[in-house]
């Protein structure tokens, strides 16, 4: 264990992650459903989920879901993943799918570098981290790194990151692709453009990331490439994060199904609920028609 990772999990006092089962965790999400409930029309008015929430799902650890046990997270399971999220979602949509996009940029984390790592959690095992896989072009090679400009547009839970995860692209002087990469950036670095306007998942608060020349030291850069393959810089080869999750099913299909279901079952109930002659609040599921004329 780094100094880093060994001072992170000291700060944390729910660090010992080996107490908590991953059951535990999903039995946390599934208690906040009151409160995600209550708070759910005012996040979709707000676009973005409030600051209670946020407060609430960090309490519970849940945001250290996919996060190296090495810095007092639970390396979790692409089930635990699915059940967090869905439990989550029966309370409000829109702050699940920060949680699980958040869990995801976590887990990729998490293939970077063990200085990269330490960058983002050593000092705080719930740094949150969200981005867009999306390639920026505007890249020029520099020593020690890149120097990226560019905007990432739908980048959910961005409103409550700590750090950027965003795409980068490296070419040569003819314009050929050297390299495609995953860039960590600390939030601070960049601005978020306030683009979320839709009728639908706006407490997801999926605003965008934009970056002006900064820098990029190489052991923030992954190559995506050799990612996908299942290259990754990690020195951690036997972490079981690397391993419990493929690529391809937790970067791709792992949020969809887990947002989906909770929010269905949550409307399962609201439709039972009206069948039965319940007195429903209002504003449950809150639609603004002015919202679609911005």
């Amino acid at each position: 264990m780094s100094a880093a990772a060994s001072h992170a999990t000291s700060q944390n006092p729910a660090g010992n992650a080996s107490a908590v089962t991953l059951d535990d965790l999903v039995r946390r999400a599934e208690a906040l459903r009151p409160l995600l409930l209550k708070n759910a029309a005012e996040s979709e008015k707000q676009r973005r989920a409030v600051e209670e929430n946020i407060l609430a799902i960090t309490e519970a650890g849940l945001f250290r879901l996919m996060v190296p046990r090495r810095y007092g997270g639970f390396e979790g399971t692409l089930k635990s993943h699915l059940d967090v999220s869905a439990a989550l979602a029966e309370g409000c949509g829109g702050s699940a799918w920060v949680v699980a996009l958040t869990n995801v940029c976590a887990w990729f984390t998490g293939l970077f570098s063990q200085r990269a790592q330490d960058d983002v959690f050593g000092a705080n095992s719930d740094a949150r981290v969200a981005g867009v896989f999306a390639p920026s072009f505007e890249t020029r090679r520099v020593d020690g790194g890149l120097v990226a400009s560019g905007k990432w547009y739908t980048s959910s839970g961005i409103l409550h990151a700590d750090w950027a995860l965003v795409g980068v692209a490296e070419q040569n002087a003819h314009g050929a692709l050297v390299a495609q990469y995953l860039a960590l950036i600390p939030i601070g670095e960049v601005s978020i453009e306030d683009t979320w306007f839709t009728t639908g998942m706006r407490a997801s608060g999926s605003n965008c990331i934009v970056a002006k020349d900064v820098f990029i030291p190489n052991h923030r850069l992954m190559n995506l490439v050799e990612a996908v393959q299942g290259i990754y810089p990690s020195e951690l080869k036997n972490e079981a994060v690397v391993f419990t999750a493929h690529w391809d099913h937790l970067g791709r299909d792992a949020n969809v199904p887990a947002g989906k279901d909770g929010t269905v079952r949550a409307m399962e109930e609201v439709a039972w609920q009206t069948w039965r002659g319940e007195q429903l609040v209002e504003e449950r599921f809150f639609f603004d028609p002015q919202q679609m004329k911005r």
